[in-house]
């Protein structure tokens, strides 16, 4: 199994110790950039998460929340429940779709309060 390394952290010091006078010639600190920069790394994936009370998603549609008690849930956010007097202008929930007694569909906004973070889902993957 290969080990892996943090490249970015790696490559950082390797700078720091050029820029002290720390190798013995120039062609010394190139060899060790090039062998580091070949080596299997972790590439840390990029926190996109959104604190809600920076900011909210511009768009309706479904996000990849995190809520109060740890979990990671998707949920609905819709655009026009900010303005929807009964909905305490919190537009992160689902819609519930259940039949009515006529025989029609009823819709039921289920608000979710326990959303601290939100980041939009990934693309789908290509050639599904």
């Amino acid at each position: 199994m290969a080990d892996y390394i943090r490249r970015d952290i790696v490559l950082k010091i390797i700078n720091t110790v050029n820029d002290t006078g720390g190798f013995a010639g120039y062609a010394d600190y190139c060899t060790l950039f090039d062998e580091i920069d070949t080596m299997p790394a972790v590439i840390q994936p990029i926190n996109l998460l959104v604190k809600v009370e920076e900011r909210v998603p511009n768009v309706s549609g479904n996000y990849l929340c995190y809520l109060a008690n740890g979990e990671f849930e998707v949920l609905y956010f819709d655009r026009g429940i900010e303005d929807d007097e009964y909905n305490n202008d919190y537009p992160f929930g689902v819609w519930n779709t259940y039949p009515s007694e006529d025989g029609g569909e009823c819709r039921e906004w289920i608000e979710v309060l326990e959303v601290t973070h939100w980041q939009p889902l990934p693309k789908p993957p290509k050639g599904r």
